[in-house]
């Protein structure tokens, strides 16, 4: 299916132009926003947490380095290359919204995040299981971000037989140790408030917004791409704590290309969509081509139904027409 072939019962779903985007920085980042392929060597997997955000944009300016994100930075359809692990959280290896929640969470019977629940309750003990899914030949490391002072520790194991693991370490250590303020500091101890949940399947090389971005793996819909997008949009919006003003969504992918069918049952099924909307949410599906004049923008928007005067039964409520 096309993403332009999307049907939803209980929302529009209309091709708008950019100008049409009802959010300043998520107008232009659509503008902005590009597929960039490059030749890529290594796959660098990190958590879609916001405070990660310096480190995919050092990632991402090394030539050959893949990023894909995800919450808990789930490995689940690896390539057959040389491939490293960027786990986070703070000074006492706790912080990281993922592997806390399935620290507490995980014997629970009823979860509102299975596939986040499944992770190791400890970020480096849950790099290790990741790094199990991928091919021993192309298992190149483990890197741990500390969100909490801005540094970046090489874990033991015996991995780093490519040098890879050790290069990338050596690379973020240089950039990041003088790229944080204290206040920056400050506010990811504190936790995450991205500007834009980015879900895609294209190559982008954007760094300069705050995302809380996920990437589908080899085209594919696992369900921790559900979880994750779960996760930020009902956490987003709720007047204090993380995503407070993480007001705007944008799910971008390759121009004529099928997008995953799990997609449209999203939108379609899942309550966590309308609730995001109905506090404020805005949700854009873009596709992007190889020109700028080919990318195309879609609008995902909450039905209206008026109820007019003449539809009041004879003896009901007189009240002027509404949009409810």
């Amino acid at each position: 299916m096309l993403a332009r072939n999307i049907k939803l019962s209980w929302a529009k779903y209309e091709k708008i132009n950019i100008a049409e985007i009802e959010h300043d920085l998520g107008r232009f980042f659509v503008r902005e926003l590009k597929n960039t392929p490059k030749h890529i060597i290594i796959d660098a997997y990190v958590c879609s947490d916001a405070r990660n955000h310096f480190v995919r944009q050092v990632l991402t300016h090394i030539p050959y380095v893949n990023v894909l994100n995800s919450a808990g930075n789930v490995v689940y359809s690896p390539h057959e290359r040389p491939s490293i692990i960027i786990a986070h959280g703070d000074s006492g290896y706790k912080g990281c919204g993922a592997i806390d929640y399935s620290f507490e969470h995980s014997e629970e019977d009823e979860l509102g995040y299975p596939y986040i629940a499944e992770l190791e309750a400890d970020p480096l003990q849950n790099a290790k299981e990741q790094l199990k899914q991928i091919n021993p030949e192309w298992r190149a490391g483990i890197v741990y971000f500390n969100h909490q002072d801005g540094t970046v520790e090489l874990v033991d194991g015996d991995y780093n037989k490519y040098g890879i693991g050790i290069a990338l370490f050596s690379e973020l250590k240089k950039t990041l140790r003088s790229g944080f303020t204290d206040k920056e500091l400050k506010q990811m101890a504190s936790g995450q408030n991205p500007e834009i949940i980015f879900l895609n399947n294209i190559y982008s090389d954007l760094t300069v917004f705050n995302f809380f971005e996920i990437n589908l793996q080899r085209d594919s819909f696992h369900g921790i791409i559900h979880d994750s997008l779960k996760y930020a949009m009902e956490h987003s919006l709720r007047g204090t704590g993380s995503f407070k003003d993480t007001q705007v969504c944008v799910m971008a992918f390759r121009r004529d290309e099928p997008i995953p069918e799990e997609l449209q049952y999203l939108l379609n099924r899942e309550r966590f969509v309308r609730d995001y909307i109905n506090r404020g949410g805005k949700i854009y599906i873009v596709t992007v081509g190889d020109l700028p004049s080919t990318k195309a923008v879609y609008r995902i928007k909450k039905k209206t139904k008026t109820i007019k005067k003449n539809d009041v039964k004879k003896g009901g409520d007189n009240t002027p027409a509404t949009s409810v």
